[in-house]
């Protein structure tokens, strides 16, 4: 089976060579267009490029593969914004919007059986837009790729796109298999920040700080070893209340990231088989959710980060710091 895998990725990665080379436009089926789509997001799928569709400084071309079936198949490359989309055009009724999805759904799982679809509701307007990613699940964990079918409905029709974006492609979890400490002191307060979590923080809110931009409560609870844990009331970026601790700041690149293991190893000695680890962007982005939230967007519990300062300290001419964020949130219902 491993050689028939390897034998099939290596004619599917010839084709895509002769074609890309001549220049010369070629339909595949989903399933295999997936796996050049892949290796394509890598170089921003500029290897892809057809025509330039509209003015000549255009970002936007016709696509060099085309999707079968599809009424159109384009890339979009703009800035840190670069995708895939094939149209499968209009459909008046949500009946034959979800027969044609299913369709292309049950090909596609016929090539690749491992696949699963995870369907996820617009979070801004639920009612109006549905999407199904893909995942590939296995034994220890699954993949959850940023490629999904996308269903959005416009004066009563209902229009069916695949979409695949470079940014964020691939996030791998792994089933944590480890039953959870619980004697080390760090484990409990762990544990114990998680489940403060469910209430928004408030039974570990303290007092309110600032620093003249933004405000914050000091947390009654921390990890030991760690100061400053922090409860922010509304997070620009998650939009939800957060616990949030520096776990430390080095100039070295490579103290950072064995300081990120070595709070991930924590987390995940904390929490145990009841919980997963999510890595994302080339491991820069560590989270952990529950088992069976595995994927699901709003899901996860802890996220550890390491930011970096290089574009500011370029900028002053000053040396790179980094820095490994820990943070809880509260998870959506």
């Amino acid at each position: 089976m491993k050689t028939r895998n390897v034998l099939l990725s290596s004619l599917l990665f010839i084709s895509f060579s002769l074609f890309a080379q001549t220049h010369s436009k070629q339909t595949l089926p989903l399933c295999q267009a997936f796996d050049v789509l892949i290796k394509s997001a890598a170089n921003n799928f500029t290897d892809l490029y057809g025509e330039a569709i509209g003015k000549s400084d255009s970002k936007t071309f016709n696509s060099l593969v085309e999707i079968a079936g599809a009424k159109s198949s384009i890339v979009t490359g703009y800035l840190d914004y670069f995708s895939f989309r094939a149209d499968f055009g209009t459909f008046a009724t949500s009946e034959q919007v979800t027969s044609y999805l299913k369709n292309l759904q049950s090909e596609f799982i016929k090539c690749k059986p491992d696949f699963a679809f995870l369907y996820d509701k617009d979070r801004v307007i639920p009612e109006y837009i549905s999407n199904f990613y893909f995942i590939d699940k296995h034994s220890a964990g699954l993949k959850l790729y940023n490629a999904y079918f996308h269903i959005r409905k416009d004066n009563n029709q209902y229009n069916l796109k695949f979409e695949i974006f470079k940014k964020d492609l691939l996030r791998e979890y792994i089933y944590l298999t480890n039953e959870p400490n619980f004697n080390q002191q760090e484990c409990k307060e762990v544990r114990g920040i998680v489940e403060a979590s469910k209430d928004k923080f408030d039974r570990i809110k303290g007092e309110k700080s600032n620093n003249g931009y933004i405000e914050w409560y000091n947390s009654i609870l921390c990890i030991t070893g760690l100061k400053e844990c922090r409860i922010w009331p509304v997070n620009a970026f998650h939009k939800i209340p957060t616990f949030e601790v520096n776990t430390g700041t080095t100039n070295n690149k490579d103290q950072a990231k064995q300081l990120k293991e070595n709070v991930t190893q924590l987390i995940a000695q904390s929490l145990g088989k009841r919980y997963a680890i999510g890595s994302a962007n080339d491991g820069d982005l560590i989270t952990f959710c529950l088992k069976d939230d595995a994927g699901k967007y709003g899901k996860e519990l802890i996220s550890i980060e390491t930011k970096s300062s290089d574009k500011l300290n370029s900028f002053m001419k000053k040396e790179i710091s980094y820095s490994v964020v820990l943070s809880f949130f509260t998870v959506n219902p």
